[in-house]
């Protein structure tokens, strides 16, 4: 079955974008101001959601994504339900030749873009790697990224624009600068 024509797809960011664009979905709106829950509700196609049936697929498991969207949606007058649809899992594997490295310093830098992926990455490697981890200059696209990112102990946090080409700004401009 195709998506119906009048019912828009919303997404958080360009990759969701992308991926819906992939699978026949062509009504796709995302965010002007931030890729995340609140950049959505300051859509104004969301502002009176008033009778309207919102579904919303998001992470589950361990960590599901957060309730700001539906319970927003709900106080504007929307029914809004979540559908489960991912869930964020940690990496398997050897992760030897990693730590190995970052304990060499040959990682000059690291992103990060969601902070259950930090979690994530965090939990793979003991207090050492850990160290060295939290030394390396860090990009996010998210200030709840870095906020997370802080906590853990990065010393070297950037927030970027929220989109790939923001990541990849903001690394060529720190990586172009001479910076170690």
């Amino acid at each position: 079955a195709s998506w119906p024509a009048h019912l828009i797809a919303f997404a958080p960011g360009t990759g969701t974008a992308s991926a819906l664009a992939a699978v026949g979905i062509g009504q796709v709106r995302i965010p002007t101001t931030t890729m995340d829950s609140e950049g959505l509700l300051a859509l104004p196609e969301l502002a009176d959601a008033a009778g309207k049936r919102i579904v919303i697929y998001r992470g589950g498991g361990a960590a599901p994504g957060r309730e700001l969207l539906g319970e927003t949606l709900s106080e504007r007058g929307a029914q809004s339900d979540y559908v489960d649809c991912y869930r964020h899992d940690k990496p398997r594997g050897d992760f030897g030749t990693l730590t190995a490295a970052w304990r060499a310093g040959e990682i000059d830098g690291l992103t990060l873009t969601s902070s259950e992926g930090l979690d994530n990455l965090w939990s793979l490697f003991d207090d050492a790697s850990r160290s060295s981890m939290a030394a390396t200059p860090t990009f996010v696209p998210h200030s709840r990224i870095a906020e997370r990112a802080r906590l853990l102990g990065f010393g070297r946090v950037s927030v970027t624009a929220p989109t790939d080409a923001g990541l990849i700004a903001s690394l060529l401009e720190y990586f172009g600068s001479g910076q170690p």
